[in-house]
């Protein structure tokens, strides 16, 4: 069955009027068919995408895991720090035990060392020597 609906258009002179084409709606599966057409188009470009953003995603994990492997300890003490505050008395004293260790590692590794090049002492915070110029590590 078919539905013929007359459809309200403006003529050449910008008048509003009756179109004299009627616009018929399609039958019940020639819809299907036109939806499940527009779902497998939509699922072929959603695989697509997600293939395109795959080296992405994987590359931003990569340098997460990283980052959480270079910056371990400053992680664990600052997680350390919000346990203390919120943790029962009894847990409180391993936190501490980890957090310790976590510090002592973090002292050592900022801690003034002498450049490889000429041996001058560096600061904490320098990343090149004051006297020869060498990167420091």
């Amino acid at each position: 069955m078919t539905l013929v609906v007359p459809r309200r258009d403006v003529d050449l002179a910008g008048r509003p009027g009756i179109d004299t084409k009627p616009t018929t709606t399609p039958p019940a599966d020639e819809l299907a068919r036109i939806g499940s057409r527009l779902v497998a188009s939509a699922r072929k470009q959603a695989v697509r995408r997600a293939e395109q953003a795959r080296p992405g995603v994987e590359k931003a994990a990569r340098e997460a895991f990283q980052y959480a492997r270079e910056h371990e300890d400053e992680i664990k003490v600052a997680v350390a720090k919000v346990l203390r505050t919120r943790a029962p008395i009894p847990l409180r004293l391993a936190i501490d035990v980890v957090a310790r260790r976590s510090e002592q590692r973090l002292a050592e590794t900022k801690a003034p060392g002498r450049c490889g090049a000429c041996g001058q002492q560096g600061s904490a915070s320098a990343r090149f020597c004051t006297n020869c110029g060498a990167a420091l590590s």
